[in-house]
């Protein structure tokens, strides 16, 4: 296989990454704020409206992201993944490939149950729902495993004749490493996923690259030579939209190196670009993997056919990579619905226990400041005291809450449960 100059490529792949943005969000600062918002909506939490611990008003959270997006898996899940087989091949009409495309879908349903593929579809349409994205990948993964024997009461004779190594207290090992590869598909974090935003798609990019943290262990299973050198200090997860969306975990900043040098872990990167390695003037398609995102080692790098990243959006909008996710059209119903529910159940507080206008000089004010149930409120006249006068607005807010209702199911096209 031609090869380029390690110098000249690390300088080629450092170059294009730093032009890359981790989960298209250092250039594009809005797609991060979106996921991120995104999120924390779905969660419940709407952050646009929240209110400091000082603050007795009502808390009330409107869910609408959570009901939009959850409203469509269903029928979504039902389309892809309903019924035993979620993939069929058919032959082409007046072909003679019946056979093979009952062999293929028998193959590719059984790597699907292989990999959860139930789990997998849902997670993909999860992502492109609420993240504006969902990336995904199929691949083949050679790994390297290592059996281990024990016998016992074996002369050194006959270990050696097997090959077996003394483990002491009389126990003999026999070690033998294997190699077994297999098709994984798995759903890519958009926050792992580093790619040109200005992209009009995943075949014009300059560079696709998942990045993800692997154990040196993992590293190795894979093929790959590599040492504690090549270990950071390692920063887990500390993006905007994976601190909203792991809401609750600690110390998810908080840097980590395992005392089982085995266990420590390198941000091995998978990249997809298109390389003039052997000079010709024509560009080919490469996969390329290196360590940490400034390409401090290349690690291998072969020919391919295809980018084996793929990527859907819900709604997507024309020479853009991603378009719009449903979350988008539901986040400003969730704030008005929001609002408008805090200020009816407010409205309700105040009319259960509205404020009091008193003749200070004619009622026992501590009595007045209880405020408990039934409370006794002694007073030298019974004009002393009037309630403040709160207007029912309840009415005008489950009118509003009702056009809201309408209005969300005019933009995501989904109808309320029930």
């Amino acid at each position: 296989m031609p090869t380029m100059d390690s110098e000249k490529l690390k300088s080629i792949i450092a170059a294009r990454m730093q032009r890359a943005s981790s989960s298209l969000s250092t250039l594009d600062k809005e797609f991060s704020d979106a996921k991120k918002k995104a999120l924390e909506y779905y969660y419940g939490k709407t952050t646009a409206l929240e209110l400091d611990d000082t603050d007795l008003s009502s808390r009330l959270n409107s869910n609408d992201v959570a009901e939009v997006i959850d409203g469509a898996m269903p029928s979504l899940m039902r389309s892809f993944a309903a019924g035993d087989d979620i993939v069929k091949c058919t032959a082409e009409k007046g072909g003679d490939d019946t056979a093979k495309a009952e062999q293929s879908t028998d193959y590719i349903n059984y790597v699907l149950k292989k990999n959860d593929g139930f789990l997998f579809i849902q997670d993909w349409i999860m992502d492109g729902l609420l993240s504006r994205i969902g990336f995904a990948k199929a691949y083949w993964e050679d790994e390297t495993k290592e059996d281990i024997q024990r016998f016992q009461d074996l002369t050194p004779e006959e270990a050696d004749l097997i090959g077996a190594k003394d483990a002491g207290d009389g126990f003999f090992e026999l070690s033998e490493q294997r190699v077994r590869g297999e098709i994984k598909c798995e759903v890519i974090p958009p926050e792992e996923l580093w790619i040109d935003p200005t992209s009009k798609g995943l075949k014009r990019a300059p560079i696709i690259a998942h990045g993800r943290y692997v154990t040196l262990s993992d590293a190795r299973e894979m093929g790959f030579e590599v040492s504690t050198d090549d270990v950071n200090n390692l920063t887990l997860d500390n993006q905007d939209e994976v601190i909203a969306r792991d809401r609750g975990v600690d110390n998810l900043n908080d840097t980590f190196r395992d005392e089982d040098e085995s266990q420590q872990k390198i941000h091995l990167f998978e990249a997809y670009t298109k390389l003039d390695v052997n000079g010709s003037g024509i560009a080919s398609l490469y996969k390329v993997f290196f360590i940490d995102p400034e390409c401090s080692r290349i690690l291998h790098y072969e020919p391919c056919e295809v980018c084996q990243i793929v990527a859907w959006t819900a709604k997507r909008v024309p020479h853009r990579l991603m378009g719009k996710s449903l979350a988008d059209d539901a986040v400003e119903i969730q704030e008005a619905k929001t609002y408008n529910l805090r200020s009816m159940m407010n409205n309700l507080s105040l009319m259960s226990n509205p404020r009091r206008k008193v003749i200070k000089s004619q009622v026992d004010m501590a009595a007045v400041q209880e405020n408990d149930i039934g409370q006794i409120i002694p007073v030298d006249n019974m004009g002393a005291i009037e309630n403040e006068q709160i207007p029912n607005v309840s009415g005008n807010c489950l009118e509003l809450a009702q056009y809201l209702d309408q209005a969300r199911e005019r933009r995501t096209g989904i109808r309320q449960f029930g």
